[in-house]
C-alpha cells in the first residue's frame, strides 16, 4: 500500500484590495477599542467627559458601562478574525 504525501496548497496572492479592507477593520478596531475604554473609564471615574460616543447616544442611558464592555469585546473579535487575513 502507497502512502501519499499531502499536497500543499498554492499560496494565495494578497490583492491590494484586500489590504485596504484589513487595513480599515484595523482602525475600525482601534477605534472601538478606544471608545470602549474612554467609556469604562468616564463609567468608573467620571473622568473624559465627553469624549466618548457612548455617553452622547441618549438609548443607552444607564447602560453605559455594559455598551463600553461590549465595544471592547467586538474590538477584540475583530482582531481575532483579522488574524485569518493572509499575510502579504
Amino acid at each position: 500500500m502507497k502512502i501519499l504525501a499531502p499536497r500543499r496548497m498554492p499560496a494565495r496572492k494578497v490583492r491590494d484590495e484586500d489590504l485596504c479592507m484589513k487595513q480599515l477593520l484595523e482602525f475600525l478596531g482601534v477605534a472601538l477599542l478606544l471608545q470602549g475604554a474612554v467609556g469604562l473609564v468616564h463609567s468608573f471615574t467620571g473622568e473624559l467627559r465627553g469624549w466618548g460616543l457612548v455617553q452622547r447616544l441618549g438609548f443607552l442611558d444607564g447602560y453605559e458601562t455594559y455598551a463600553s464592555g461590549a465595544l471592547i469585546v467586538l474590538a477584540c473579535a475583530l482582531f481575532a478574525a483579522l488574524r485569518s487575513f493572509p499575510q502579504n
